[in-house]
């Protein structure tokens, strides 16, 4: 029998955290939610055992429209408890994320089926990828619009950028917090955006990048990234990132930077049944 329930100690965060690193890159939502600056929209739940020992968690990402509930990889045993602690919670709609492998070489199904309190719909799924190159080839950008790194005094206009292409659940302020995020202006105005959902000490991950629809294909996309690429690099950390399965032309794009992928990530959207 587990139980799941709020952490109370940094002890226990340490706890939660050693088991998830055995799958680092499995678990990497889960791990930026522990790690500064998202643990401060994040929720984070042990889950225990009869006897009281840690045996895992997950958690609760508030940063978006919905709630997002971040399950842990692999760990079916304790799946029941996250979903009775999830039920009590009683969020009429939430989003939950689940990385289901490339080839989901372990045939376990995605934790969302046989959850009966809620009926799910499948939203997308991600690729994930990570930098394979300890450098990347830096092209002059003479012929782009200015870029310049981004500041907490642009989280509005970015966020109003983003939002015109759909991107408003996975953008928020405390991203900035990174120093790491950069935009493309054209007379003052945002026309492009890079930036990092989260960070852990082992790496980065880098999202949100969008140009405006009428400087596309000059290249825009591929020099925001490589400036925060740059930037996750001289922290001595891997950049990852998500790109969308059916968005070849961005996974041609991060490729030709030197990404490779490593996995999937489904998301999902439950509604009370």
């Amino acid at each position: 029998m587990y139980q799941a329930e709020l952490t109370r100690s940094n002890k226990e965060i340490a706890r939660i955290m050693a088991i998830a690193i055995q799958n680092t890159f499995k678990n990497l939502l889960l791990l930026g939610d522990i790690h500064s600056p998202m643990n401060q929209v994040s929720e984070v739940y042990k889950i225990t055992s009869a006897h009281g020992d840690i045996v895992g968690g997950f958690t609760i990402y508030h940063g978006g429209r919905l709630p997002t509930v971040i399950f842990p990889y692999g760990q079916t045993e304790i799946w029941s408890a996250i979903r009775a602690k999830v039920n009590g919670l009683g969020y009429p709609q939430i989003n939950l994320v689940y990385p289901i492998g490339l080839e989901n070489a372990a045939g376990q199904p995605p934790p969302f089926l046989g959850w009966n309190e809620y009926r799910w719909t499948i939203d997308f799924v991600d690729i994930a990828m990570r930098l394979e190159k300890d450098e990347i080839a830096v092209e002059s950008i003479d012929h782009l619009p200015e870029i310049r790194a981004a500041t907490s005094e642009d989280a509005a206009e970015i966020k109003e950028f983003l939002d015109r292409y759909s991107m408003e659940d996975w953008f928020h302020p405390l991203q900035l917090q990174s120093e790491l995020a950069v935009v493309a202006l054209d007379k003052e105005r945002i026309i492009g955006y890079a930036g990092t959902h989260f960070e852990t000490p082992y790496t980065v991950q880098i999202g949100n990048v969008t140009v405006d629809e009428h400087y596309r294909g000059k290249g825009l996309g591929k020099a925001l990234t490589t400036a925060v690429v740059l930037g996750i690099l001289r922290t001595r950390r891997i950049p990852t990132l998500f790109v969308n399965e059916h968005n070849t032309v961005a996974q041609k794009l991060y490729e030709t930077l030197g990404f490779a992928p490593f996995d999937r990530f489904q998301f999902a959207v439950g509604i009370q049944a």
